[in-house]
Formats: C-alpha cells, sequence, structure tokens
C-alpha cells in the first residue's frame, strides 16, 4: 500500500488517532514504523524508521529491578530504575530525569509482592 493511501486510513476523534480499515484493522496510532524484509529485533534496529506524529513523539523506557541493599522509601521512590538504550547496546539510567504520577506505576504491585 502507498503512504497516501495507508494515511487515509488514519482518523482524528477527540484528540486521538486510530487506523481504521475495515472490521479487522482498528487501532489506536501515534505514527508508522517502516520496517524492511529482516527478522525482528529485540532493542534497537537501525534497519528501521519511526516516523510518529509531532504530538505523539516519546522515548522509549525500560523499567528494570533496582539492584543494592533492597532498601527504598516507598512514598518517594520506586523498587526499580527507568532506562533507555545508549550506545553499544547498554542501558542509561534515566530515572532522575523521568517520572511517572504513581497512578502509571501499576507494575509496583507485581514488584512488592
Amino acid at each position: 500500500m502507498e503512504l497516501d493511501g495507508l494515511l487515509t486510513h488514519v482518523v482524528e476523534e477527540r484528540g486521538m488517532r486510530s487506523y481504521v480499515n475495515g472490521d479487522f484493522h482498528n487501532h489506536l496510532t501515534d505514527g508508522i514504523i517502516f520496517q524492511p524484509n529482516r527478522p525482528y529485533k529485540i532493542a534497537t534496529d537501525v534497519h528501521l524508521l519511526k516516523w510518529k506524529y509531532l504530538d505523539t513523539v516519546t522515548i522509549d523506557v525500560q523499567l528494570s529491578p533496582k539492584l543494592g541493599n533492597g532498601f527504598y522509601d516507598r512514598q518517594n521512590d520506586m523498587p526499580f530504575k527507568m532506562e533507555v538504550g545508549g550506545e553499544d547496546g547498554s542501558m542509561v539510567d534515566m530515572s532522575r530525569f523521568v517520572r511517572f504520577p504513581r497512578s502509571e506505576m501499576c507494575l509496583e504491585a507485581v514488584l512488592l509482592r
């Protein structure tokens, strides 16, 4: 499908975009992934391109358990850190800069059991 034809299926309602194409293809969308005919690769894949609408540009964040003595302040801290992919497959801890409201931390209940 050509790009113009693909984008004709994007519908914007109440500030959200959906891809609608028949009864079986109906989902929220924030952009397009241009992927070559190659196997899926976990983590950063330099062979594909993600294009997003300007108002939906995001950074993928990985939640990783904090290592160490296991003590943390339940009111102000989380039992995991937020990381982004760095060069050479490394992970960069961005916990100081990336903050989510506690209401978005549904994973915390699983980690604290």
